[in-house]
């Protein structure tokens, strides 16, 4: 028993190895990546044990077993911790300085029909936490949601600036705001939705909603065997490269569903010189996708759906709402932006 459970607690920091040296993309190892934060869990669990169970034995077998479980928990303290416990900003639980606006974006994949129009519209009314939105960014908006968006004197009362982009399937998008915005780009491989937002002090932010497609299902002999992520990845540079491109690149918002993990090789890419808002200000898993069997749990599986902001931005607070039919859970992300210079 004791052997199993040291190996388990193996097998989960060679797993950690292989994702930081290998960077894999394809195969098994990228899957493995995906679900890093779950295989570190159930190794740090095994080790726990295995260290309880050896913890008065004196034999070189036992000495082995101790130092892997030890090294198995603190891998996973220094790899999840901070993406599950973040001590935060203490202005989280303050108003924003004077020289800065607070602003609170929703995300939110509406997965094309899982839910009624009326639905939709009553989960973006409804939305409060951590704070009431004042801008929503959509993926997934199909023509008849859109149309109900449009005719909803609700949503016009409250967001009567909108850049609506529906299509059939998965490939549609859209920005609700109460603050006017300005048009920006916009793409479909990777799907994306640009706007500029109008701070009330006269400046710009640029907000990039995203929705790149997931990675595919790699094959050996036809027969799954993971994940592969290439053409995942390279979306995610391209829309990474986009921010770079903006007016003032530190006061950039990239929000969406964007396919992946905060521990596979994609994520840093995209994230690179961003402040990911969940890893600075949240506590908890924050996982925002869940495969339609666990719905009714109310819980979500992966944190795939991110709120990523230029340096310039602070970070507040974040939440995940995991209430509503879907597999993707509503995040609702609070940030200050700074008054332009």
């Amino acid at each position: 028993m004791t052997l199993l459970l040291a190996g388990i607690a193996l097998l989960a920091l060679v797993e950690v190895v292989v994702n930081i040296v290998l960077r894999p993309q394809v195969g098994p190892p990228a899957l493995l990546a995906a679900f890093e934060p779950h295989v570190l869990a159930i190794g740090a669990v095994c080790g726990a044990v295995a260290l309880l169970l050896t913890i008065n034995e004196r034999t070189p077998q036992a000495s082995r077993i101790r130092l892997i479980a030890i090294a198995v928990i603190v891998v996973a303290l220094v790899r999840v911790g901070g993406e599950w416990w973040s001590p935060g900003d203490t202005r989280a639980r303050g108003d924003p300085l004077a020289s800065e606006t607070r602003l609170a974006v929703l995300s939110w994949n509406l997965e094309s029909a899982s839910k009624s129009p009326r639905d939709v519209i009553d989960g973006i009314l409804d939305a409060r936490r951590p704070d009431r939105p004042q801008v929503v960014a959509l993926q997934e908006l199909t023509p008849d949601v859109a149309a109900a968006l449009e005719a909803s004197g609700e949503i016009d009362d409250r967001y009567p600036y909108r850049i609506l982009r529906p299509r059939n399937g998965v490939l549609g998008m859209g920005l609700l705001s109460s603050i006017p915005l300005v048009e920006g780009d916009s793409g479909v491989y990777p799907m994306f939705l640009g706007a500029g937002i109008l701070m009330p002090d006269g400046s710009r932010l640029d907000l990039v909603n995203a929705h790149p497609l997931p990675p595919a299902i790699a094959t050996v002999a036809g027969i799954p065997s993971g994940l592969d992520t290439r053409q995942r990845d390279l979306d995610l540079a391209y829309l990474r490269e986009g921010l770079d491109r903006a007016a003032d690149p530190e006061r950039v918002l990239l929000v969406g569903d964007l396919n992946t993990t905060p521990l596979e090789p994609g994520f840093a890419v995209v994230a690179d010189g961003l402040h990911d808002v969940h890893a600075e200000v949240a506590s908890g898993t924050g996982f925002t996708w869940r495969p339609g069997f666990l719905e009714a749990l109310g819980l979500g599986l992966l944190r795939i759906d991110h709120v990523l902001a230029g340096a310039a931005l602070q970070p507040v607070a974040i939440a995940e709402d995991c209430s509503l039919p879907g597999d993707h859970c509503r995040v609702t992300a609070v940030v200050d932006v700074p008054d332009a210079d």
